[in-house]
């Protein structure tokens, strides 16, 4: 009877673990997908405020994948006269990474696990950000975002 409770306790200690780290394994993965989808929905965000307040929006057929690059200039120095002061932003898709450059510095990645990104131009003032997300081993998740440029010249 003791040999037997001894190898019962065993049993369950083991299933016990078993169970716990499959759990923790679950919780890491939803984790690292929420974090994931926080940072592209943060990036999809501040694209759309870029694009809102821009002078100029115009996105990269010359790239590949077409289109998958967008150039934003906007008026942060307050001179809506003069258009020679405008901030620029790039925006692109590299690799399976989005990321964003300033001016002529150098892009920094700001969402990852992108596995599509276009922008569209539809109207004069309005731009189409289509981006389609996978992380590891989760599903694919589709974003899709209509922005009105309002600034300047919006061309």
């Amino acid at each position: 009877l003791i040999v037997a409770m001894s190898l019962l306790a065993a049993v369950l200690m083991g299933a016990t673990s078993i169970f716990l780290s499959i759990k923790k394994t679950g919780s890491s993965f939803y984790a690292t997908e929420s974090s994931l989808m926080e940072a592209v929905l943060a990036a999809n965000e501040e694209m759309v405020q870029k694009i809102t307040v821009s002078n100029s929006a115009v996105p990269d057929s010359t790239v590949t994948p077409k289109n998958s690059k967008i150039t934003v200039k906007v008026d942060e120095a307050g001179t809506p006269t003069d258009a020679t002061d405008d901030k620029t932003y790039e925006y692109a898709l590299s690799g399976k990474n989005l990321t964003r450059k300033i001016g002529t510095g150098t892009a920094v990645v700001i969402a990852k696990d992108i596995t599509a990104l276009k922008f569209t131009r539809d109207g004069s003032n309005t731009i189409v950000i289509e981006m389609k997300v996978q992380p590891t081993g989760g599903p694919q998740e589709n974003i899709k975002t209509t922005v009105i440029a309002r600034g300047r010249s919006s061309q």
